[in-house]
């Protein structure tokens, strides 16, 4: 965790960027999206002006915008592709790795009807890892990000095969099929995020995590910044 990582204005510049595209975000999503996608946690909107657009089903109430061109991106996300010290931590840490391949805006707010708060689930084997900026002064009730220490590494036969289970068909949808039981993990042991506008958490992908459920008007609104890499279990990241 690296506290007060980006400053006060620019945290300031992204707030109102990602207020504004959620805001446009929603116009996408057409009511035949909607019944496409019922069953589904978000309903999956089209790529427009160099943009994807997800937005959550009443389960899931939360809206995210990705750019993956950085050509296409708003100034300030484009800052964020090239910020040259958050780079060189990452590439120090990764071995090398110096530069994200996909930028997303999140908000997060309370869903209209509520479900287990612990999804535990890792991201994926062995393909990316991730930066988390917070965008606001969050407390317990604005959906902190929830992990266990230490579980990125050093996997056991059990562990193994199911994450190789999990991740058995192409194409599958992480946030659909990747979660996992309490007794697969430690959930008693697990750290809450719970940090400040311009905090950033860096974490390997492979790291049991989860989410809380944002309470009485919570919100959080953060960014994850995505560099694609072929992680290692002996990762340096702890």
């Amino acid at each position: 965790v690296l506290k007060n990582f980006i400053d006060a204005e620019t945290v300031k510049s992204l707030r109102n960027e990602l207020e504004k595209q959620t805001a446009l975000a929603t116009e996408h999503i057409t009511d035949e999206i909607k019944q496409n996608y019922e069953h589904h946690r978000y309903y999956v909107g089209p790529e427009v002006d160099g943009k994807s657009i997800n937005i959550g089903s009443p389960y899931d109430a939360r809206v995210q915008i990705s750019y993956r061109k950085e050509e296409l991106a708003p100034d300030c996300i484009k800052a964020l592709f090239n910020h040259e010290r958050l780079n060189h931590i990452v590439g120090d840490y990764t071995g090398g790795l110096t530069k994200p391949q996909d930028v997303m805006m999140e908000k997060i707010s309370p869903p209209l009807m509520f479900r287990d708060n612990d999804w535990w689930h890792i991201d994926n084997l062995a393909d990316h890892f991730k930066a988390q900026l917070i965008l606001n002064d969050m407390d317990i009730n604005d959906g902190p990000f929830k992990f266990i220490k230490g579980t990125h590494k050093n996997f056991s036969a059990k562990q193994k095969a199911r994450y190789h289970k999990m991740y058995a068909l192409q194409g599958i949808k992480t946030q659909e099929s990747n979660h996992f039981e309490d007794e697969f993990t430690t959930p008693e042991l697990c750290t809450e995020f719970v940090a400040n506008a311009g905090d950033i958490a860096l974490f390997d992908p492979k790291l049991h995590h989860s989410w809380r459920y944002p309470y009485d008007n919570g919100e959080r609104n953060n960014i994850f910044i995505y560099y694609i890499i072929i992680c290692e279990a002996t990762s340096k990241i702890h």
